[in-house]
């Protein structure tokens, strides 16, 4: 397999500014759909995992090394433990758009 990589930048969290809103408002939804994107557990599971103190980080980093391996990407668990701690939204916003293929919402005016 070859190596790819995230095509979404982690810090690019308001390029889809909708998801972004979302993740914002209630990451529940966003950290459910992911996990279910992940085929690690439904939607509304994972949801509900967000709540869990400790189980919401593991389960957060297991779903981000199910993303990276089906994509191809390089990494290891250790560093996404790390990323899930240190950049939470921004990883989840990364990690929904990289699953989903969201495209960027323009918001200049025509």
């Amino acid at each position: 397999m070859s190596q790819g990589q995230w095509k979404h930048d982690l810090f690019g969290c308001f390029s889809n500014i909708n998801l972004a809103l979302q993740t914002w408002i209630v990451p529940c939804v966003t950290y459910g759909q992911n996990t279910e994107g992940a085929e690690l557990c439904s939607c509304v599971v994972g949801g509900l995992a967000y709540y869990v103190p400790g189980y919401n980080l593991f389960l957060k980093a297991k779903t981000r090394e199910a993303i990276r391996e089906k994509r191809g990407i390089p990494g290891t668990f250790g560093n996404d433990c790390l990323m899930s701690i240190c950049c939470g939204y921004c990883t989840l916003i990364q990690e929904n758009a990289e699953m989903f293929e969201q495209t960027s919402v323009n918001m200049a005016r025509e």
